[in-house]
C-alpha cells in the first residue's frame, strides 16, 4: 500500500570548532538546482567553481579543505551562508566535491584551515560586503543581513514521498549511499529526473551505521541492466550492477 508522506527538512545550527583557524566535522556539496542563483555574498553561484559555503567566515577568505578519509584537499573561497544542517560546518561546490573524492558518499569528514581572512570583497554585481556584515552568531534571535539572505537561499523543501515495501528479483545498477536521509532524498529525486528509471532505496548497515543505497531498477535481466549502466557509468562514477 503506497503512503504519501510529507517531508519537512528543517535546518539547524551546529558547529565544532577546533581552533579560531582550524575545524574538523563535515561537510556535504550543493545541489544541482543551486547552479546560476544569487549567493548570501551577492555572487551568482556556479557549480564549476571552486567555492564554498561557511556560518561565519567572512565572505572573500580562502580556506583549504582537506577530506579526512582520503587525505584530498582543495582551496575553495568562501562566498556564502551555511550549512543549515546539522553536525556539518561547510557545503562546496560540486567541482570542489570531485576534487575532494566524495561525490559518491554525499559526505564526507574533513579539515577547514583558514589560508586567508578576507576583510571586505566585491563581487561582481554587489555592493562591498564588510567582516561586520557578514559575523554570524547561530545563537543570535536578530538575524544579520547575510543570515536573511541566506535563508532565502536555502528555503525549507517539501517533498512528497510514495513509500511501497518490495522484494525485488532480477538485477539493479547501485548508483550511491548516502548516511544522511536528507541527502538521499535531494539525490533521488535528481537520479530519476536524470535517468528516467525507477529509483529503489536499499537500507543496510556499514560498520555499525545504518546506510542508504540508491539503486535504479529492478531489470529482469542481466544483459538489459549492462546495457543501461554502459549508458549511465560515465554520468555516475562508481556505479555497478548488482543482483537482488
Amino acid at each position: 500500500m503506497l503512503h504519501n508522506i510529507t517531508i519537512l527538512l528543517y535546518f539547524s545550527f551546529s558547529i565544532g570548532i577546533l581552533s579560531a583557524q582550524t575545524e574538523i566535522g563535515n561537510a556535504a556539496f550543493y545541489a544541482d538546482k543551486f547552479d546560476g542563483r544569487r549567493t548570501a555574498s551577492g555572487a551568482i553561484f556556479k557549480q564549476n567553481k571552486l567555492t564554498a559555503a561557511h556560518r561565519t567566515l567572512a565572505f572573500g577568505s580562502k580556506v583549504r579543505v582537506t577530506n579526512l578519509d582520503n587525505n584530498k584537499t582543495v582551496d575553495v573561497i568562501i562566498n556564502d551562508r551555511g550549512p543549515f544542517v546539522k553536525d556539518r560546518i561547510i557545503d562546496v561546490s560540486k567541482s570542489a566535491a570531485y576534487k575532494l573524492d566524495f561525490i559518491k558518499e554525499g559526505v564526507a569528514k574533513v579539515k577547514v584551515e583558514v589560508l586567508d581572512i578576507s576583510k571586505g570583497v566585491k563581487f561582481k554585481n554587489d555592493t562591498q560586503i564588510t567582516n561586520k556584515q557578514v559575523l554570524v552568531n547561530p545563537n543570535k534571535q536578530n538575524l544579520t543581513i547575510a543570515e536573511n539572505t541566506a535563508n532565502k537561499a536555502f528555503d525549507l523543501e517539501y517533498y512528497e514521498v510514495a513509500t511501497k515495501r518490495v522484494l525485488p528479483a532480477g538485477f539493479g545498477i547501485q548508483i550511491a549511499s548516502y548516511k544522511e536521509v536528507i541527502n538521499l532524498i535531494k539525490r533521488c529525486e535528481d537520479i530519476k529526473n536524470e535517468t528516467n528509471k525507477n529509483i529503489l532505496v536499499k537500507i543496510g548497515e556499514n560498520k555499525g551505521q545504518k546506510v542508504y543505497r540508491i539503486i535504479v531498477g529492478p531489470f529482469s535481466t542481466r544483459e538489459y541492466a549492462n546495457i543501461v549502466h554502459e549508458k549511465l557509468k560515465h554520468q555516475y562514477t562508481g556505479s555497478f550492477v548488482i543482483t537482488f
